[in-house]
């Protein structure tokens, strides 16, 4: 199944050719091999209006998730509503605003996107942290693939 990866923001330098790599393997490390997945780079005006539209937040923010599958529950393989139809979904990431935080964060864009990635495709994958627990749930998960990512190479010091 393919990832298509689309960067049409063009204020930061993206290494598209790791960031590819890296989501090839997050998505084999979470067992999703079969399944489409869209990620678009983009800036705080498109990923404003996405976030208007799909969360009523009329502001930029880094990453936005949109899940094909409603129903994934936290560490369960998603079930595809028919077995031709295998999407995860779509990350929207905004660099610019991603690139405005990495002085306060203390990293790289390279070390920053992947994390993000993560971040986002946990979500589609059903992760959530609007409570305590489910929080601590999806940071674990998180926590886990990016130390996967790390021990293939992937990912810096983690």
């Amino acid at each position: 199944m393919s990832i298509v990866i689309r960067n049409t923001q063009r204020s930061v330098s993206v290494n598209m050719a790791l960031l590819s790599r890296q989501i090839y393997a997050i998505r084999d490390i979470i067992d999703c091999n079969d399944f489409d997945l869209s990620i678009w780079l983009t800036n705080d005006k498109r990923i404003r209006m996405y976030n208007n539209e799909t969360r009523g937040i009329d502001r930029p923010t880094d990453v936005l998730s949109l899940r094909f599958i409603e129903d994934v529950k936290p560490g369960c393989r998603p079930k595809p509503i028919h077995h031709d139809f295998k999407n995860l979904g779509d990350i929207i990431l905004s660099v610019p605003y991603i690139h405005r935080q990495l002085p306060t964060l203390g990293c790289s864009i390279t070390k920053r996107l992947p994390l993000l990635c993560t971040h986002g495709i946990c979500h589609l994958i059903g992760y959530d942290h609007e409570r305590d627990d489910d929080f601590e749930l999806m940071q674990a998960r998180e926590n886990e693939i990016l130390q996967k990512l790390a021990d293939r190479g992937l990912y810096p010091e983690f």
